[in-house]
This record gives C-alpha cells, sequence and structure tokens, in this order.
C-alpha cells in the first residue's frame, strides 16, 4: 500500500486505539480475552490490514476486536469491506440450539447399551 492509499484508508477508518482508551481498555486486556496476537490487533487499530493473515482471519479478527471495544461490529467490518474492495458481510445471527450437555445423555445411553 502506498501513501496516497494508506491517507485514504484513514478516512473511513475510525480512530479504534482512541475509542479503546476512552472505554479503558488494554490490547493486552483484548489479546486475553480474544487470543489474537497484539501485534494484530495493534494492525487492526492502525487500518494496516496488510500485516493480518487475511481471508477469514482477518474478518474475524476485525469482528472480534469490534466486540471487545463494545463498537458496532457490522460497521466496522462494513467500512473494512469498502476500504478493501469486497462486498459487505452478511450479519451473523447467533443461533440457539442443543448445548452439548443435552446430547451427552443419549451418548451415554447409546455407550451403555454397546457395552452391556
Amino acid at each position: 500500500m502506498d501513501h496516497d492509499d494508506k491517507s485514504r484508508s484513514w478516512v473511513s477508518w475510525p480512530d479504534l486505539a482512541e475509542i479503546r482508551r476512552s472505554r479503558q481498555i488494554g490490547v493486552d486486556q483484548i489479546a486475553a480475552l480474544t487470543k489474537i496476537k497484539q501485534s494484530y490487533l495493534t494492525a487492526i487499530e492502525q487500518g494496516e490490514f496488510e500485516k493480518l493473515p487475511g481471508g477469514v482471519y482477518t474478518t474475524s479478527y476485525i469482528r472480534q476486536y469490534a466486540r471487545a471495544i463494545d463498537f458496532p461490529e457490522h460497521d466496522l467490518l462494513l467500512r473494512f469491506n469498502s476500504m478493501m474492495g469486497t462486498s459487505s458481510p452478511a450479519p451473523i445471527e447467533r443461533q440457539e440450539g442443543p448445548s452439548p450437555q443435552s446430547s451427552c445423555p443419549r451418548f451415554f445411553g447409546w455407550l451403555s447399551s454397546q457395552v452391556l
């Protein structure tokens, strides 16, 4: 990315570091919460996307970062996709499904019938 491209990216990329600091959240706290390297988190804050691993990892990291600082993740991903010239992200809906614990009794019931 040359200097002109980078300066244009700052126009539409929010000052995430300032937002994070205003909420009294440290990069180390986000790293511990998300298990994302601090260098990647700093790259997200600075809009230096070439330093991120790319693909679904980048969008996932941006989404997790937004959640960690309580920033609208869809808005941040729209900005990212606009800057990168890619399509907008589909909103992720959290679906309720059976918990892993609810399937355990059936598995153990099946297992015990196989042992006996």
